[in-house]
């Protein structure tokens, strides 16, 4: 009895020995999508999942991954994990021992795709007459994407459109630089740049002293992060008002009425009365 209960002892001790043994491994990062054969959009779920031996847990900064047997009963297992794909980043996962013995580190590489900012232009007011001014505003949106230098482009205005003076060129932009000068038919913005989901305008007042509808489409904006096109709008212009009548001449000035005070009345009465008694005694 005593060598069987020995021999039992024995046995398991060699089990777990040989358990103790198994090498402490992370192979196999995978990612579905995978992002490095072609890039993703931003918000993307991937499933990342890794392969280990001997690992007891596996975290991403420090939150465990979901393994797909037990892993105090199996040396193999496969641990999974979701990631929203926000920007291009390195993951990096810590699979340890047990009782956090010992570590190793597998690794994704995230590739998101750069998505150029969009570019739309509009005059304010869009209606104006001849001899008006209206603000040209240019808007870059990159609200959907990573931060985009190097912006650059070139408006080149319709026959009769300039740029009004003053030009009052102006950009909420980082950097770079508007060109406009009054009486030129052109503006342009260089060197600036829009941030990580962020949005940023260039603007510059313009005229015309021509009546007509000003469809005006801009060249590309380019940028660090791709082309994003041309943008258009339209400017109307009616013809100046006319000028307004001379104003009438001048009233002539009112002849004024004589009139008479309390005293004047008085001798005018008198006066009158002398008159009368004098003509009375006469015709007696």
């Amino acid at each position: 009895m005593t060598t069987r209960i020995l021999v039992a002892l024995l046995a398991l001790a060699g089990a777990n020995a040989a358990m103790a043994q198994v090498e402490l491994t992370c192979s196999n990062p995978t990612q579905s999508p995978d992002s490095t054969v072609s890039a993703v959009d931003i918000g993307t779920v991937i499933t990342l999942s890794i392969d280990t031996t001997g690992a007891a847990d596996a975290r991403i900064d420090g939150v465990s991954l979901t393994p797909d047997v037990d892993p105090d009963a199996n040396d193999n297992v496969t641990w999974t994990a979701t990631h929203t794909a926000i920007q291009d980043r390195t993951i990096d996962v810590v699979a340890w021992s047990a009782g956090d013995a010992a570590s190793v580190t597998c690794s994704w590489t995230i590739e998101v795709e750069e998505t150029p900012p969009g570019f739309s232009k509009a005059f304010s007011p869009a209606v104006i007459d001849a001899g008006d001014v209206s603000t040209l505003t240019f808007t870059i949106d990159n609200s959907a994407g990573f931060l985009a230098s190097d912006l650059d482009f070139m408006d080149t205005f319709p026959a009769g459109l300039v740029v009004a003076g003053p030009a009052n060129a102006s950009t909420t932009c980082t950097g770079g630089t508007p060109s406009a000068v009054a009486g030129n038919g052109s503006v342009g913005y260089t060197g600036g740049s829009v941030g990580d989901f962020a949005v940023c305008t260039v603007a510059v007042d313009v005229t015309s002293a021509s009546a007509g509808s000003y469809v005006n489409t801009s060249g590309d904006l380019t940028s660090s992060a791709g082309n994003s096109g041309p943008a258009t709008a339209t400017l109307n212009v009616n013809a100046a008002p006319p000028p307004p009548p001379p104003p009438p001449p001048p009233a002539a000035p009112a002849i004024p009425i004589p009139s008479l005070d309390r005293i004047g009345l008085g001798v005018m009465v008198l006066m009158l009365m002398a008159f009368g008694l004098r003509y009375w005694r006469n015709m007696g």
